[in-house]
């Protein structure tokens, strides 16, 4: 069984007007700032080990499957990593 939940339409409006006026949907005070801020760093810290990850993915085991590769895409792969002085392309 599904249950929707009923939305104030009154109450939407008024976050509707908010945004379209440019006005923030919390006030500001000294404790919304530090609320906000305080879940921004943590998706900033989410987002960190998420970038580490893929950057490890990316140095580590990609283009080590491709160098140490004995076809001639990995060849390419080498040849190109050498041209470029390390740089990825």
């Amino acid at each position: 069984m599904v249950t929707t939940k009923q939305v104030d339409e009154n109450l939407a409006n008024d976050f509707i007007e908010y945004l379209r006026t440019g006005q923030g949907l919390l006030v500001d005070t000294k404790e919304n700032v530090l609320e906000v801020v305080g879940i921004l760093k943590s998706y900033g810290i989410v987002l960190d080990k998420y970038s580490n990850n893929l950057i490890y993915i990316a140095e580590n085991q990609f283009l080590v499957f491709s160098l140490s590769s004995n076809t001639l895409m990995g060849k390419l792969v080498s040849l190109s990593y050498y041209v470029t002085g390390g740089m990825a392309v």
